[in-house]
């Protein structure tokens, strides 16, 4: 989940944590990545040592919640609530009453390998794009 850095995240189900923080300017670990993955989770596009990955942009942080919801074939899950809470406007950084958070990106990546973890900020190992799943 990428957010404003002026938005505090209160609370996530109890399976959800806990979560990995990436502030900005964090480059990401994980699998190999391009700039089109990057861009559709609302990241930078950066070469690191010459190799492609995602870095948090100013002003926002990037939530990761790994293997929450590990399912047999064919399961559901239902509804899941996160309780944000954007901070007060003291020097320009934060949020004005009635102000809309708009800046708020959630994806949801899968793989029914269960020893892959598909997308970029995980723990996890890949074997490049041809294993990364679109974001939802």
């Amino acid at each position: 989940m990428l957010l404003p850095a002026a938005v505090k995240v209160v609370s996530v189900p109890a399976e959800w944590e806990p979560a990995v923080v990436f502030e900005a300017g964090d480059v990401l670990p994980g699998v190999g990545v391009n700039g089109a993955t990057c861009n559709s989770l609302g990241l930078t596009a950066v070469e690191i040592d010459g190799e492609p990955a995602c870095q948090v942009p100013a002003g926002m942080q990037y939530l990761v919640f790994e293997n929450f919801s590990d399912l047999p074939g064919g399961a559901t899950t239902g509804a899941a609530s996160i309780k944000l809470r954007p901070q007060v406007d003291i020097d320009g950084s934060g949020f004005n009453v009635g102000d809309d958070i708009d800046d708020v990106v959630v994806n949801a990546w899968t793989s029914s390998n269960e020893r892959f973890i598909p997308f970029p900020g995980s723990k996890g190992k890949g074997r490049g794009e041809r294993d990364i799943g679109a974001g939802l």
